[in-house]
């Protein structure tokens, strides 16, 4: 496979990240570079790691879990940006969330469906996978950060409970997408 293919491919697979991450650090009053490093840091991993071991699935039984992958992510992406959006309505005080272990894998299983698939395929073509695996992991990491910032520049404009409404819906529609692209 093309090196300009495999970058393209990985592009495409970190947007749900780029959107995810956005989604998270909007409306957010201080988003710590930290926070944004682990969250790139376990986005980037999860999807060379879900490419990995959709390429091992793939040579095994491919067909098979191919069937239910796009369910796995509308049901987890749905579940976060629901819960998101419930709480943007909520009538208590509108506080700093952190941002915790449990959210960031979470959305990093969420955010990596999409490369379980990818892997797969590359079984499925016999294609090598370290390079697509390592492009993947890279430009994931590097996706993410960049949303991190996007999503800090516009909390300063105080979007409030707007924004994580926003946010909780940006993750509804990226399963939605993630959907109806496989039915």
């Amino acid at each position: 496979m093309q090196t300009t293919t495999v970058l393209l491919i990985a592009l495409s697979v970190s947007m749900d990240c780029f959107a995810v991450s956005i989604g998270t650090f909007l409306g957010k009053k201080q988003a710590y570079f930290h926070k944004m490093l682990q969250l790139a840091f376990a986005f980037g991993s999860f999807q060379a790691l879900m490419t990995l071991l959709g390429f091992f699935t793939g040579e095994k039984a491919g067909v098979y879990v191919a069937k239910a992958d796009h369910w796995i992510a509308f049901a987890l992406l749905a579940f976060l940006g629901f819960k998101m959006i419930r709480e943007s309505f909520g009538h208590e005080e509108h506080t700093q969330k952190p941002l915790t272990l449990k959210t960031i894998l979470t959305l990093s299983v969420a955010t990596s469906i999409d490369a379980f698939a990818i892997g797969i395929s590359f079984a499925l073509l016999n294609s090598p996978v370290l390079f697509p695996i390592a492009a993947i992991g890279i430009i994931s990491f590097l996706v993410t950060l960049l949303g991190g910032f996007v999503g800090k520049i516009s909390a300063r404009e105080s979007f409030g409970k707007r924004a994580e409404t926003a946010g909780g819906i940006v993750l509804v529609l990226i399963g939605v997408k993630i959907l109806a692209e496989h039915l």
